[in-house]
C-alpha cells in the first residue's frame, strides 16, 4: 500500500509539473503575438515620426560671394578653415584657390560637424565676420589680392 501511495504520489507531481509548465508555454505563446502587434506598432510610430522630420544634411563647403565679381571665399563650415577662390578673370590672371587661413579651429577633442561655422559680409568689401555658432567665438576674416593682406584673426 506504501508503495502504491508513493508512486501515485510521484506520477502526480510529474503531472502538475507537466501542467505548469504547458500553462506558461501557454501564456508566452498567447502573449507572442500581442507583443508582436505592439512593437509593430510602436515601430510603426516610430518610423511615421523620423519620415516626417525634415532631415536636411548641412553642407560641409560654402561659397560666399565677394563685392569683387572675380573673387569668392570658401568656408569649411565644420573646421572653420577659408579660402580665397578667385576664377579666371583674363589671360593674365590664372584662376586660383588660396588659403586665407587653412588651419582648423576646433579644439583637440572636438569633432566636426557641419554647419558649425557661418560668414557674415561687413560693410567693408574684404571684410567678414566668421562665427563659431557652438562657442559664440567672432573671427574678423580678410581676403586680398595680396597674400600678406589675407588673415583671419579673433576677435575678443
Amino acid at each position: 500500500m506504501k508503495k502504491l501511495l508513493a508512486t501515485l504520489l510521484i506520477s502526480l507531481t510529474s503531472f502538475v509539473a507537466v501542467a505548469q509548465n504547458d500553462t506558461t508555454k501557454a501564456t508566452i505563446q498567447q502573449d507572442i503575438p500581442t507583443l508582436s502587434a505592439k512593437d509593430s506598432l510602436l515601430l510603426g510610430e516610430m518610423y511615421r515620426l523620423v519620415s516626417r522630420a525634415n532631415f536636411t544634411a548641412l553642407p560641409r563647403f560654402k561659397m560666399y560671394k565677394t563685392d569683387n565679381m572675380y573673387n569668392l571665399i570658401k568656408l569649411d563650415t565644420a573646421t572653420g578653415q577659408l579660402w580665397q577662390v578667385q576664377y579666371e578673370m583674363n589671360k593674365d590672371a590664372e584662376a586660383m584657390v588660396v588659403p586665407i587661413d587653412d588651419y582648423s579651429l576646433l579644439g583637440q577633442y572636438e569633432n566636426e560637424v557641419e554647419g558649425r561655422f557661418e560668414l557674415y559680409p561687413t560693410n567693408n568689401s574684404h571684410t567678414f565676420i566668421l562665427l563659431d555658432t557652438k562657442w559664440g567665438a567672432t573671427y574678423q576674416v580678410q581676403w586680398s589680392t595680396k597674400p600678406d593682406n589675407r588673415f583671419r584673426v579673433r576677435i575678443y
